[in-house]
This record gives C-alpha cells, structure tokens and sequence, in this order.
C-alpha cells in the first residue's frame, strides 16, 4: 500500500513531474530504492496470492529478499555516507596503522616460535611463524587462551597484552576524532546554508 501510494504521489516531485504522469512514474519505479521496495515485498505478495507454488525452502528463500529492505537505510541515514567520509580523509592513516599491526603480528608471532616451539604444553601451536600468527592475533585483540608458557613466553604474553591496548586504541581514536570533525563540518555546513536562504 505504502508503494502504491508513493508510486502515485511521486508527480508532486517535479523531478518526475517534468517527464509526465506515466513516463514519471516509470522513472519513479526505476529508482534504486524503489526497486529495492519491490523486490523486498514482493516475496510476500507472490506467496500470499499462492503465485508460487513451490515448497517450503522455496518459499523461504525467496522471503529471504525482504531483507533488502536494509540497504534502503543510507537514504534515510546519513551515518554510511558519513563513515565514507571519515575512511576516505584518515585513509592515510589507517594504512599506516595496518601496516604496523601486521609487522607486530609477525614481530610477535616470530618471538613466540622461538620461545614456545620446544615447550611441551603449548608447543603443538607454535611448530611455525605462520601457525603462532593465529594465537598472536587472538592474544592482540586481548584474549590469552593459553597460560602455560615458558618465563620469556609469558613476558612476551604481557608485552603483547600491553600492545593491545594501542592495537585498537589508535584506529578508533582516529575514526572517533574524524567522525567528530566530519560531523562538524556537516553542521557547519547545514547552517551557513540555513543562513544564506531568504
């Protein structure tokens, strides 16, 4: 109903208006987010009026399609285009950040080989660099899901734990601090052309 409905009032909008009733309306029809409305209800339409007849999995995979309904948010969210924003102008900056956080992982991974290779209790996961990647990259994000390492394993253990702290410090106070500008200058923006209107 609430297509339909908008389907029919899009000529008071003179970006369709101009086009004509019939050719505007097609235009209207033809815009993304409508298509993204028709294929998120029309599942239901098609199961409801027993169109398809189709068994149950069937059925249910096509409801599936209601979920596009999500990506009509940025139109009414201004967060997405905001978040672009903010990667695009600290893009530099989280390059960097990356790049550091994966020569820690190796760093890190490369140091706990060698300490923990020979250690009977963990050694199983550390027979390589590229096997002890996958703890040292658990243990950044602040986790330690094993305890029994050797005297220089576990001062490495705390050294990473330490680490983790800058790990997801840094990136999130450069998304935070570019959010908070972006979010500025939005505003900015918004009221100097508030001011400039009649």
């Amino acid at each position: 109903l609430e297509y339909v409905l908008r389907l029919w009032t899009c000529m008071e909008n003179e970006k369709y208006a101009q086009f004509g009733p019939i050719l505007g309306r097609l235009s209207f029809a033809s815009n993304i987010y409508s298509l993204i409305d028709v294929a998120a209800i029309l599942p239901f339409y098609l199961s409801s009026l027993k169109v398809i007849k189709a068994n149950i999995s069937f059925a249910t995979s096509i409801r599936v399609f209601r979920l596009l309904r999500l990506l009509k948010m940025e139109k009414y969210l201004l967060a997405f285009s905001l978040l672009h924003e903010v990667l695009e102008e600290n893009s530099t900056l989280l390059i960097a950040c990356s790049y550091y956080a994966v020569l820690m992982i190796v760093m890190f991974s490369t140091a706990l080989y060698y300490t923990e290779r020979h250690n009977p209790d963990v050694g199983k996961f550390y027979q390589s660099i590229p096997d002890s990647m996958f703890l040292t990259i658990i243990m950044l994000s602040g986790d330690v899901p094993l305890v029994d390492y050797t005297p220089l394993g576990k001062a490495l253990v705390a050294m990473i734990a330490l680490v983790a702290v800058a790990f997801f410090a840094i990136p999130t106070a450069i998304l935070g601090s570019g959010f908070v500008r972006a979010v500025e200058m939005r505003t900015t923006k918004e009221s100097s052309e508030q001011e400039d209107d009649p």
